[in-house]
C-alpha cells in the first residue's frame, strides 16, 4: 500500500514540476496559452488567485517586487506550497512520512486571509486598488533582458500578443 501511495506521490510531484517548467517557459500574457480567471470572466471581480500565475511565472525568473505587484497573497501561500511539496517529494523518494501538519486555528487563520484578500483587492478605492493584479506588459517595465529590451526576453509584451 506505501509502495503506491510513494508512487502516486512521484507522479504528483513530477506533474507539479511539469506545470512549473511550462510557466517559468511561457510567459502568461494576454493572448496565450492560459485561461481566463472565470471567476473575473463573470463577475468583474478578482479572486485572490488572480494574478497568482503571473507572479509565479516573475517568482521563477527573479522579481520579486513584481510578484508583490501582481498577487501579494503568493508571498505567502508560495512558501508553504513549497514546503508541501518537498514534503511530498520527500515521501516519494525515501518513504519519510513526515507531511507538514496545519492545526484548526493555523487552518483557519490561512482560509480567513485568502477571503480578507479577495474583498480587499476588490475595494474600489487606494490604496486597495494597488491590491489588483497588473498585466503582465505594465508589471514588466522594470526588467529589461541584457540587452534592453522586453520582448526579446518574454516576448511581445507590451502589446499582449506573442
Amino acid at each position: 500500500m506505501q509502495f503506491r501511495l510513494r508512487i502516486a506521490s512521484a507522479v504528483g510531484v513530477l506533474g507539479l514540476l511539469g506545470v512549473a517548467a511550462w510557466i517559468y517557459a511561457h510567459p502568461p500574457v494576454p493572448g496565450s496559452y492560459y485561461p481566463s480567471c472565470l471567476f473575473n470572466v463573470t463577475t468583474g471581480l478578482y479572486c485572490p488567485g488572480c494574478g497568482g500565475t503571473r507572479a509565479v511565472f516573475l517568482a521563477m525568473h527573479g522579481y520579486p517586487l513584481d510578484v508583490l505587484r501582481q498577487n501579494l497573497l503568493i508571498v505567502v501561500l508560495l512558501p508553504l506550497a513549497a514546503w508541501r511539496l518537498f514534503s511530498l517529494a520527500r515521501f516519494a523518494v525515501v518513504g519519510d512520512w513526515r507531511w507538514p501538519q496545519f492545526g484548526y486555528r493555523s487552518s483557519m487563520a490561512i482560509a480567513l486571509l485568502v477571503v480578507a484578500f479577495g474583498v480587499v483587492r476588490n475595494l474600489p478605492f487606494a490604496p486597495f486598488t494597488s491590491l489588483a493584479p497588473k498585466p503582465l506588459a505594465a508589471s514588466a517595465q522594470s526588467f529589461p533582458d541584457e540587452g534592453g529590451n522586453l520582448a526579446g526576453r518574454f516576448g511581445d509584451l507590451g502589446s499582449g500578443r506573442r
